[in-house]
């Protein structure tokens, strides 16, 4: 047996901790990356098998596609525990990471619209053609700035209220 010393044992013990809190926060990223495909996978199927968007003519879908980066970085936030080392460091990294899942998720799917309308445009005369995928990746952009400031916000709010009470 390879017995430390007593003296050694809460070094050892301290090197452990910090193992497991970086595997904790590469576990948590992850299931925020999954997280975000399958939220993306949810709207999709509601939004196709429902008809929301059809139904309510005066209900514009942009308002609640807008308004996903904001939901998305206010969560990210209240997931984080405000006593962990870095938490609106966390908190962003949560709220990209579940970003960049919906963008996955929701890529192909432009992509294939795309080549759908470019292929129908090539027989028939089309204004314009093939401008989905340009404009996710800017609705993308647009989320990852939106979620990295209102997940930042959101924090320094929730820290500031908790050092308070």
């Amino acid at each position: 047996m390879d017995e430390q010393p007593l003296s050694e044992q809460p070094a050892l013990m301290h090197r452990l901790k910090a193992k497991l809190a970086t595997y904790h926060v590469i576990i948590r990223l992850a299931v925020a990356f999954v997280c975000g495909w399958f939220f993306a996978l949810l709207v999709n199927t509601i939004s196709q098998t429902w008809h929301i968007f059809d139904f309510a003519p005066h209900y514009s879908p942009f308002e609640v596609i807008l308004s996903f980066p904001l939901f998305l970085g206010i969560m990210s936030a209240f997931t984080v525990k405000m006593r962990d080392t870095h938490p609106i460091a966390l908190a962003i990294g949560t709220g990209l990471l579940g970003w960049i899942g919906m963008g996955v998720y929701w890529l192909p799917l432009v992509e294939q619209s795309d080549a759908e309308m470019n292929a129908y445009c090539a027989t028939h005369y089309c204004h314009v053609s093939g401008i989905g995928t340009p404009l996710l990746l800017i609705y993308l952009l647009y989320g990852a700035v939106l979620v990295l400031l209102v997940a930042m916000i959101t924090g320094f709010i929730i820290k500031r209220v908790l050092k308070t009470y």
